[in-house]
């Protein structure tokens, strides 16, 4: 029958148009309409959408209902129902969506639902429980902002009919309200053949009842690191959840490994070793050349562990030219890397806690990160002031002194950057007066303008309201201290 189809000259000429729209080709040929509409995998679908735009039409479903006695019901084999961005929509967008899903109750497979009101989560479980019979796809994606009806929708929540048919559910939101996760645990209890499963971070339900689930994707777009909930409770319900479907090693708090030896790849970042940690870096992934590694938990000791098995190693690898360290609490590590990377080019240090993993006072202060830093050395230093902050300042006599003293250890590095300092013009040319007396070379200053940094670099990031000293008078002890240990290393940062 297809192949007869496909021979008919009016089907043949909408092939031929390449840039037809699907739109245009349904009012062209009936023959076309009964290939869509008989595709195993709907392409088309019945959209219902409420915006903002709300106009006295779409708040009438009346029009709808009789349309949808003339529709081919093989259109609602995939519903797209969407109610954002206005309140008054929403009780004709539940009329609609439950209007459909009556009428055409067998035949809907495909189910997208989109909404940022809270009240519309009381429609989507009415559908769930009381239609589609044979669902095969459930995708929702809820963009709530506030949270106002928790209790009382929450407790109106009652179980769902099963679906034997349901293989993929999707299920996205940033907000997480208590009806959600409930929500969430309903659909699984009655997909008894679920394959395909993704959920927000911090979604944990049992999965008691699923013993096909073979994908499993736990999204955390748009979740800043102050968002992930990193409590030992957290910890227990994600391994207890991953457990359940998965036989992973438990040799970790969370209980599963990400990766396996990757003898090919060339940069590593994982800025969350605390939530997604990987054991022996090094080792499975021996060929290296940039590592950037960190951890969003101050009271982690995640991150000081993995630092010390790697100097514990005892080994050394040279192909390691960039290396970013987030949340270090030990500055004697940093001795012990500068033997594990002997060819570094590019090293950044970030910490912003006051406080180390250990609880007490976070022992990266300046004097002693640079001293550790020493075995690297630097040919260029930059030091950043904090962006946005324009206000001009005059540099006092101490300061201005301090600047006089440092002239000779200044005269052995081939760069010098001070960005983001905005000084005031009687300031700076006390500045470029004593440069010139003493045969200070212009060309390798850059003192007044943002530059960006070049490549190889070592970058300590400080954070004002960390010491009693002024960022000028910070500015200049900063360098004080680190031009003697400056020798070979290719690139200094310190950014505040």
């Amino acid at each position: 029958m297809w192949v007869e189809l496909l021979l008919l000259p009016d089907l043949a000429e909408i092939f031929k148009q390449h840039r037809a729209p699907l739109r245009s080709c349904r009012l062209v040929c009936q023959f076309w309409n009964e290939i869509i509409l008989s595709l195993p995998i709907p392409k088309i679908g019945l959209r219902l959408n409420h915006y903002h735009w709300v106009t006295e039409q779409d708040t009438d479903a009346v029009p709808f209902f009789d349309t949808s006695f003339t529709i081919d019901a093989r259109i609602a084999k995939r519903i797209s129902a969407t109610c954002l961005h206005s309140a008054a929509s929403l009780y004709p967008f539940a009329s609609k969506l439950m209007y459909a899903c009556d009428r055409f109750n067998e035949v809907v497979q495909i189910l997208e639902i989109s909404i940022d009101q809270e009240n519309g989560l009381k429609s989507v479980h009415q559908v769930l429980q009381n239609f589609c019979p044979n669902l095969k796809e459930l995708r929702i994606t809820c963009k709530f902002k506030t949270a106002t009806n928790q209790n009382v929708i929450a407790a109106e929540v009652q179980q769902l009919v099963e679906k034997p048919g349901l293989t993929l559910f999707a299920l996205n939101s940033k907000l997480v309200i208590p009806l959600l996760p409930c929500l969430a645990q309903l659909v699984v209890n009655a997909a008894p053949n679920l394959k395909d499963l993704t959920l927000p971070w911090g979604f944990h339900p049992d999965f008691a009842n699923s013993k096909c689930i073979d994908t499993l994707e736990v999204v955390i777009d748009g979740i800043t690191p102050d968002d992930i909930s990193l409590t030992p409770a957290t910890f227990s319900e994600l391994g207890r959840m991953l457990n359940q479907y998965l036989d992973f090693e438990m040799d970790n708090p969370i209980g599963f490994q990400l990766l396996g030896k990757m003898p090919k790849l060339r940069t590593f970042r994982d800025e969350m070793l605390d939530i997604l940690p990987v054991k022996d870096i090094l080792e499975i992934m021996p060929e290296l050349e940039a590592i950037f590694i960190g951890k969003t938990n101050r009271k982690s000791s995640r991150m000081q562990d993995e630092l010390q098995n790697i100097c514990n190693a005892n080994k050394i690898f040279r192909r390691v030219k960039n290396l970013v360290l987030l949340e270090v609490d030990d500055p004697t590590l940093l001795e012990g890397l500068a033997k594990v990377f002997p060819n570094l080019e590019s090293l950044k240090v970030d910490t912003d806690n006051e406080t180390g993993f250990h609880g007490g006072e976070n022992e990266m202060k300046l004097d002693v990160v640079l001293k550790a830093c020493g075995a690297w050395g630097v040919k260029t230093f930059q030091l950043m002031g904090g962006r946005g902050i324009n206000t001009t300042s005059d540099l006092t006599e101490d300061e201005m002194d301090l600047f006089k003293k440092l002239r000779e250890p200044m005269a052995g590095l081939e760069r010098v950057t001070i960005s983001n300092l905005y000084l005031k013009t009687a300031t700076v040319e006390r500045l470029l007066a004593f440069m010139a007396t003493n045969n200070m070379s212009r060309h390798k200053f850059k003192m007044f303008k943002d530059k960006r940094p070049a490549p190889s670099s070592f970058m300590l990031k400080l954070h004002r309201g960390e010491g009693s000293n002024t960022f000028s008078g910070l500015l200049f002890y900063c360098l004080d201290l680190l031009f003697p240990a400056c020798n070979a290393c290719s690139h200094v940062v310190v950014q505040t």
